[in-house]
């Protein structure tokens, strides 16, 4: 697992996941959870249908929100390019709030 073994995840690390299905199949989780065990990470699945608990999910609604707000448009290339600005230009303490939006309404 190239987390692991780049030490991108270390020992009193808490990896998170969703439920989406390819997370929860039998072979999956006992590979997963014994990897991650064996170099002491903890493993939290996510509660089904809780994208409040995941930041990424509040960077797609900020992103469906700005593109709705611009000019209706059906050229491909140019929503590339504004899905492109709009992501590069997004405040770190925009992110940074959506972490501890996630985390403050974690309860575990």
């Amino acid at each position: 697992m190239l987390l692991l073994d780049k030490e991108y995840l270390v020992a009193g690390d808490i990896l998170i996941m969703d439920s989406a299905r390819i997370h929860g199949a039998d072979a999956t989780w006992d590979l997963v959870f014994g990897l991650l065990n064996t170099k002491g990470v903890q493993l939290i699945y996510l509660p089904k249908y809780s994208p409040e608990f995941n930041p990424v999910e509040l960077f797609w609604r900020y992103l469906k929100t700005k593109i709705r707000n611009l000019p209706r448009t059906e050229d491909f290339l140019q929503i590339q390019n504004h899905v492109m600005d709009i992501t590069s230009s997004v405040p770190i303490d925009t992110i940074f709030t959506w972490y501890i939006e996630a985390i403050t309404k974690w309860q575990y």
